[in-house]
Order: C-alpha cells, then structure tokens, then sequence
C-alpha cells in the first residue's frame, strides 16, 4: 500500500495533466435558451504571468512516511477575504473562484467532481454539468391583481450564478512526508475546492476540485490581492505554492502501512509540532497586515 500511494504522489507532484476542451461552455436555462457562460473577469491573460518555480524531484527512497491532511482557508477571515475576494479591474486583480471559473469555462483547466485526478467521464465534469453547478434555479411567488381585482398567485422560476461573494472557504488537500535525505517535514498541496453555502439548505457545498500541478500555469498568469500582506505582488499560484494565507488543519488520513515504520512515534510528534505551529501562525494575522 505504501509503494501504490507513493506511486500516486510521485505522478500527482511531477507531471501536469493533458486534457484540455477546446470549446467554451455554454448552457440552457430554464426557457430553453441557450447561453454562452458570462466571463467573470477581463481578458487579461498573461499579463502578470509570473512562471512558476519547479517542485524538486521526489524519489520514493526518500520518503519514510506521509499523511494526507485536509485544510480549511476561511474566505470570512479578514486577510484572506482581502486576498482571494477583492475585485479591481483597473489593476487586473479577480477573485480567486472568478479565475477558476474563466478557466474551466474556456478550456485551459480541469475541474474534477471529486478529490481523484482521473481522466474520464466519472471524475470530470463535462460542461453542461460544470455550468450546471453554478446555476441556481429557484422558483418566485407574485400575487397578481387582475382588471376585475381578483388576487391570484404566479409562480415563477428564475436563475442566478454563483458568484465569489457566495464562497465560503476554500478546501484543500496536502501530502506531508519526511524527507530522510533532509530528515524534514515537506508539504505539497495536491488539489483544492471552492466550498458554496447553500442558504436554502443552510449546507455547504463542495462544488469542485482543481489538481494544483495542472492549474499551476493558469494560476500563474492572474495577479492576487497580496500587497495587502507586505506590498509585493503575487501570483495566485505563488500564494499557493508558498502559502501566504491563513488556514486550519480539519482532518487527516493516514493512508500508509505505519508497521513500515520504525519510529512512529517521532513522526506523530513531528506532526504534532507543525500543526502547533500553524496554529500559531494563524493567531497571529496581524502580523501579516500593512
């Protein structure tokens, strides 16, 4: 078991995936128009390109262990909310979920319906039913007095988008593994999700999820908000790859043979020190803030 994931993290970490739509996405509502998507943000593609850096090779001798931890990035925390929701088009700075929808929509990334990077029609949304994901059709209530004053009640249906504004966290999954070579602690981030409340069910919902490593490039072409940490501009890949946000641990998944193990104990303890730290870190979001 261990070999098999290792195998899977080694792929998920060095190679970017190669399916990409060459059509734009378009849907019908409910009166049977059709539509093209609206593109939610400029045509400013490339302009802050920034290329990313290149992950170090991983071979498998050199992990001892890992485990898959699941993080929370709350878009209501206030630094985060400045940097992944702030809209302004003047500079060229989207939202985070407006780039990730732009690029789905246009063909240039991927969105999986769940955290499994495989290329088939099981785990990847087609268009029509990407589009669908962020159609909200609800029905309206009017009372209509006709020319005689009789009171009757019109149902009817309309549509609306999800929006940024509607996203309440971004969910995303990292391997962390102990490096022998270095004898460290090393964290990867695999893939992420836009996280909607749905106010009508009071739930939130995971509408997709992005393979960091394929998105890398896309990601790497749009400007963040991220003056507002210490003045620089960055990419939004930069800000994943080096993590400028805050966000909190909220499961974990050991998915190795731990009887491989020599020590475990040392490896829960390592692990146990880095979530302290983050903990940490966290608390302390003024420290980021101009």
């Amino acid at each position: 078991m261990l070999r098999n994931f290792l195998f899977f993290l080694f792929i998920a970490l060095t190679f970017s995936l190669q399916l990409k739509a060459q059509y734009k996405c378009s849907y019908t509502d409910v009166f049977g128009v059709k539509h093209d998507y609206p593109s939610p943000v400029l045509n400013s593609f490339q302009k802050h390109y920034t290329k990313p850096e290149a992950y170090d090779s991983l071979p498998e001798s050199e992990i001892v262990t890992a485990k898959q931890i699941t993080k929370q990035l709350d878009l209501q925390d206030k630094l985060n909310k400045k940097i992944f929701c702030t809209r302004n088009a003047k500079e060229d700075i989207f939202p985070l979920f407006d780039i990730l929808i732009q690029g789905v929509v246009s063909g240039k990334i991927i969105a999986f319906k769940k955290p499994i990077y495989k290329i088939d029609t099981a785990h990847v949304f087609i268009c029509e039913s990407f589009i669908k994901k962020l159609i909200i059709t609800d029905s309206v209530e009017n009372f209509i007095i006709d020319e005689t004053g009789k009171e009757t009640l019109e149902k009817k249906l309309q549509t609306d988008t999800i929006k940024a504004a509607d996203i309440k966290s971004i969910q995303f999954n990292e391997v962390w593994y102990f490096n022998k070579k270095w004898a460290r602690l090393e964290k990867r981030i695999i893939g992420f999700a836009p996280v909607w409340h749905n106010k009508k069910t009071n739930k939130d919902q995971v509408l997709f999820w992005i393979y960091f490593n394929e998105a890398r490039e896309w990601l790497a072409a749009y400007a963040s908000n991220s003056k507002v940490i210490d003045g620089t501009k960055r990419s939004y890949e930069q800000l994943f790859y080096h993590k400028f946000f805050n966000s909190k641990i909220i499961s974990e998944s050991n998915v190795f043979d731990r009887s491989l193990l020599e020590n475990t104990n040392a490896f829960d303890a390592i692990m146990k020190s880095e979530s302290v730290k983050e903990d940490i870190l966290n608390n302390e979001e003024g420290m980021w803030e101009k």
